[in-house]
Formats: C-alpha cells, structure tokens, sequence
C-alpha cells in the first residue's frame, strides 16, 4: 500500500506499525498539535531497515575487531620485548655490567686473543628531561673533551637535541686523558657515561685476521632483529668471533634500580651478576698459519704489484682446517683501538679487497686441478679405462666444423704429449686426453657435462662446504640451463671440452678445491671442514666438542681411486711437480694453470696431498694471475709441507 503525504511518498507493508524511535515525525503535523491517535499515526514515515544492511553492518564491524585483534597480537609477538624494554626504560634505570668474553686458542692451546679493557663514551637518559640549556652544556662538555668525526657529531645531536631518550655510544675506546676527564666530571652531567667494555688484541693482525674475525657494538638493525640485545652489547661481526659468538660473549649483567616519576633513584635494586664466555680451541695452529700467509705474500709480491693469493691446508682424515691464509689481509686490530674511522671505511672501499677471505668466498676457475675428479668420474662411468690410449702426437684436439670445413675448430694442449694413457695424462696435464674425456670424440663417448657436473657434484663443487665461519662461496657448476638463462645462449661441445679442463664458467673456491682433493687422498670420504675442535671453560676443561662431519661418501671403487692418486704420484716422480720429488717425504700432486681476463692471464694453481701411502695433509695454493702453477705455487706448496712436516716431527 502506498500513500502520499505532500511530496513524500511511503511504502507501507509491513504487518505492524514500527514504534516512536524508529521512526521520523513530520515537524508541521506536530505543530498542529492534534490531540487524536490517528493525527499521531499520520505523522509517521517509516524507515525500514533491510536485514541485508544490518548483515553487512556486523560483517564491518566483524571485519574491525578481527584487524585491531590481528594488530594486538602482532604486536605483543614481535615488538613485546621492545615495547617492555621501553616501559622498563620509563620506570627503572638499568646499569650493565658486560661479560668477559672468551678467548680464541690455537691447537696448540696458544692464545690468539687476549681481552683489555676498554672505555666508551655514552648517553645514558634518565627519567627527567633536560631543559634546552642543559643539553647545550651536555653537548659543550663532551665536545671540549674528545675529538669526534661528523658521524659521531651527528650521534651526539640525535642523542641529546632529539630528546635524549635513547641510550647512544658516542665514542669507542676512549684514551686514559679522555677517560680522567669524564671520571672527573661525571656530576657535571650526569647522563653522561663511560661504559665498560672487552676490548680485543689479535696476536698475529694479519696472518689470522680472516680466520678470528673482529668485534664491534650491537648496530641498530642487529638490535631490530634480535630484541634480547641492548646498544652495549659486544657481538662478533666477522671470522670466528662471529660464528662462535654466542659462546664466547656470555651473559651480560646488570643493576636495575626503581626510579620514582620524578626521575629519583629508588632504594629497590635488582643486581644479576655476568656469566663470562667460554673459549674456543681451533685446529688451526699459530705458527703454520703465519708460515702460510708469508708464503703465499711472497709469492704475490713476485706475480706482480695488486696480485692476490690463498693457501688452504686440512686433515684429510677428518676435515680440519690446518690453515687457511688469504692475501691481502688486513690488520683486525683496528677495530679495537682508537684508530680514525677512515682507516676501517678505507679497509672496505679498497680495490685490492683486503676484508675478502678469498679462501672461502674468491670464486676462480680452478684449471687442471679437477683432472683428477674428471677421470675418477671417466673410470666409474667406463668413458675410459686405466689403459686407455688416446692420441695427442698433434697438440691438439681438432673438431669438424659442419658450416665451414675450411675452418675447424682447435682446441689446443700446452704441448704434444703423443700417445698417452690416463695416468700419464694426470702426471702431464694433458688437455686433449681430457677434452675426449669431457666431451667425446672419435670411439669415446665422452662423460658429457651433466654427468660431469654430477661427479664435481660428489667433491663438492657446486656447494658450499659447510665450513664454521660465514661468508663462504659456493661457485659454479655450469649447465645447460643456466647458460640459457644467464646467457640466451645455447650449450655447445666446446662449452663442455673447457669445463673438462677445469676452463669456461666453472668456479670453485680453493677451499673447495682443497677439500675435494682431501677426498681423493682419503679414498672417498667428503668432510665439512671444521675449524674450531672443541670449548673449554676458564679452567681448560672441556664443555663441548665440534666433531667431525661427513657430507658424503664418494661412491668409487677403491681401484679407480687407487689409479687416479698413482697420476698424482707420478706427477711428482716424473711430471709437472718435479720440483717436488727431493722432500723427504712423498707427496702426490696436480699443477693447474687456470686463464681468466679473456685468456690474456692465468691463475697458478697446485694441489696435493703427503704423505702419498698414508696422507695427513692435502692442500690447495693459489696465486692470482700467478702465470704456470708449476713455477708460482709450487714453491709456496713445497715450502709449507716442509714447515708442516717439521713441526709434526718436533711434536713427537
């Protein structure tokens, strides 16, 4: 039923009447004041509410209360702890009390590390503000006594002139003058404070520098990520100080003491004594690292001015890490000592990398070094056999080119090697036995790259080697895949004689190279490499052990194995490591002259393993654009077994 009233019109159909409040009156029929019900009914205009509408009103307000729950309970599981530090900042002042942190030793229980005390320069806020005068008289006091760079300036703005709420380092390892001077005038203002803290002497700078790391206070996006850290804390920013860092930095302490609304201290105090960190033992031993850095500085030194180099020796019985030195280094020193903070922002601008631990993270090819793991992958997969003869009378590996048969394609050796067998083959460097082996020619199928990769795979190229410190590289084992996406480009034969060679886009680490040649001398057995062995307490006993890890059983018949170490043999006896075979021990090895810089240089490389019956030491050295592994690493290679050899006899 419809009905008019003025220009209004009313849909009525509803069974009742709806009461006063929900309705509109019309003002002019209320002015008339009609005395009768029915002048009162007329007045009406029904509103109707829909169900649809009220449906959709509690869905919004449904859909509210699930976002304002949804943003309670991320806040109260990601931001709880710092929203409590803020409320415990507001209502207590918290004095820590830092943990001594734990010495580093080498295997030989010698300490790498010795901790000195330090003092830092703070802004400590307590609960009164500070008026615009008091925080110029702050900021003039501390700027009289020490010099601070722009950086530091600016912390000190943010500090005080931003509110002075948030504790702030100001300045690091403060000098004795600089330290008698706020003792002195610690009334003056009192939000102004020294700060305690472990400072850190490395023994040996350079040589150890890569391997220990150095330490530096907790960064904003660190304490962003782990609410459990505060701006004092100690935390190991690279080497061993970083990846063992929760065991060496221990349990701060502190002094909690109730502060009243007006900013007074209160007689409560809650006092949480530190719990000092515990030490590491490496297997790494002082001397023969020191031994390697020079040795490998020398032999860069010689290359050429900007040349770098590496040297990675383990236990190829259980994966220790004997040492590992990169050049250039760096001295880590400068980390804890006043030192200007362009020297340490030099250090990572620096074109020569000197903070780069090429050991784990240099990517390079690594030439003839993986002839080695190629034949042990041609002997299992019946590509060849210990008697295979293939023919390089030429020099050479020429192909047919289909397109244009005047001009095929040349795949040249560094020399002819004639008729020759795979034992040979590994002892001369062959490059032609290795292409067919690779790639295929003629009767010999060839491996092929994917099986290749495969086999490279099991020594641990391609992947990371799980070694106890960060940073490390995982390189590259190129496939057909990857070059069409890298590159656009389709997989070629030649693409597949280079990778045979250890050439075209295969990179490895020398701690790659070094561990997978750790698994030839051993027969098989692929450890991660370690480089701590066990913590102690304060008292040197032992609390835990880091044993030794197997990533993989190389699946090889002892008998291929076998043949492949006697082409190492004999590249001592008779081969390109000659110079090598007057040590009074016997050592098995493998030359590798790696081109990079499109072709223009090469990377020396050697590797090896002693002694040859029963190894105790494999090793990998590399020379950056060193020119021929035989004239460049070997010496470096020789000079550290000897150092090696003679140490483990004055042990004896």
């Amino acid at each position: 039923m419809r009905k008019k009233r003025g220009n209004y019109s009313v849909q009525r159909n509803l069974k009742s009447s709806v009461e006063p409040e929900e309705i509109l009156l019309d003002a002019n029929l209320l002015k008339q004041n009609a005395p009768d019900d029915e002048h009162l009914e007329r007045s009406k205009y029904e509103l109707p509410i829909h169900s649809r509408k009220i449906s959709i009103l509690a869905y919004v307000a449904l859909l509210i209360f699930v976002v304002f729950l949804g943003k309670i309970y991320f806040l109260q599981k990601n931001q709880g702890a710092r929203f409590e530090k803020m409320v415990q900042s507001q209502s207590a002042r918290i004095e820590y009390a830092p943990a001594v942190r734990g010495i580093v030793y080498d295997e030989a229980m010698t300490p790498l590390i010795s901790n000195i005390e330090s003092f830092d320069l703070a802004w400590m806020p307590g609960q009164k503000t500070l008026s615009p005068e008091q925080m110029e008289q702050a900021k003039n006091m501390i700027s009289k006594a020490v010099l601070l760079s722009s950086e530091e300036l600016l912390q000190l703005d943010r500090a005080i002139m931003g509110g002075g709420k948030t504790p702030v380092i100001i300045k690091e390892h403060l000098s004795n003058e600089e330290i008698i001077f706020f003792k002195t005038n610690q009334e003056t203002v009192p939000e102004v404070k020294l700060v305690s803290r472990t400072g850190r002497k490395y023994v040996s700078g350079e040589p150890l520098a890569h391997i220990l790391g150095y330490v530096g206070r907790a960064s904003e996006p660190e304490m962003e990520a782990d609410p459990s850290l505060v701006f004092s804390d100690i935390l190991g920013k690279s080497g061993v100080e970083q990846y063992y860092d929760a065991v060496l930095r221990g349990q701060r302490g502190f002094i909690r003491q109730q502060v009243n609304a007006k900013g007074e201290l209160q007689p409560f105090r809650e006092v949480s004594a530190p719990v000092n960190g515990k030490n590491i033992v490496l297997t790494v031993h002082r001397e023969l690292q020191e031994s390697a850095y020079r040795l490998i500085k020398e032999a860069a030194d010689r290359a050429g001015t900007g040349m770098a180099a590496s040297l990675v020796a383990l236990d190829p019985n259980n994966g220790n890490i004997i040492a590992m030195a990169s050049y250039p280094s760096y001295d880590n020193n400068i980390f804890s000592t006043r030192t200007n903070t362009s020297e340490i922002q030099n250090l990572f601008v620096d074109k020569k990398k000197p903070s780069l631990n090429r050991a784990i993270a240099g990517r390079y090819p690594p030439g003839s070094t993986i002839k080695p793991l190629i034949s042990i992958a041609a002997l299992e997969e019946g590509v060849v056999t210990e008697h295979t003869i293939i023919d390089d009378t030429r020099g050479a590996l020429v192909i047919q080119n289909v397109y244009n048969p005047q001009k095929p394609f040349t795949f040249n050796d560094w020399k002819a090697h004639g008729f020759i067998n795979l034992r040979r083959a590994i002892a001369e460097s062959c490059d032609v036995y290795f292409y067919i082996v690779g790639g295929g020619f003629g009767s010999i199928r060839g491996l092929g790259i994917e099986t290749m990769d495969r086999y490279l795979g099991y020594f641990g190229l391609g992947t990371k080697t799980g070694i106890d410190i960060f940073g490390e590289n995982a390189g590259l084992l190129p496939t057909v895949e990857w070059k069409q996406k890298t590159f656009g480009q389709d997989w070629f034969i030649g693409d597949t004689y280079h990778a045979s060679i250890g050439q075209g886009d295969v990179l490895a680490t020398p701690l790659q190279i070094a561990s997978a040649i750790s698994a030839v001398a051993n027969g098989g057995t692929l450890y991660a490499p370690r480089i701590a062995s066990k913590i102690v307490d304060e008292a040197g006993n032992m609390v835990n052990t880091v044993d030794k890890k197997v990533t993989r059983k190389i699946s090889s018949s002892e008998k291929n194995m076998t043949v492949v170490r006697e082409g190492m043999r004999q590249a001592v006896t008779a081969g390109s490591a000659r110079a090598l075979a007057s040590l009074p021990f016997a050592v098995a090895g493998k030359t590798g002259t790696a081109q990079f810089a499109n072709n223009t240089k090469t990377h020396a490389w050697f590797v090896a393993f002693a002694p040859y019956e029963n190894p105790t030491i494999a090793l990998a050295v590399l020379i950056e654009g060193g020119g021929e592994g035989s004239t460049t690493a070997i010496p470096v290679a020789g000079n550290f077994l000897k150092a090696f050899f003679e140490q483990e006899k004055d042990q004896i």
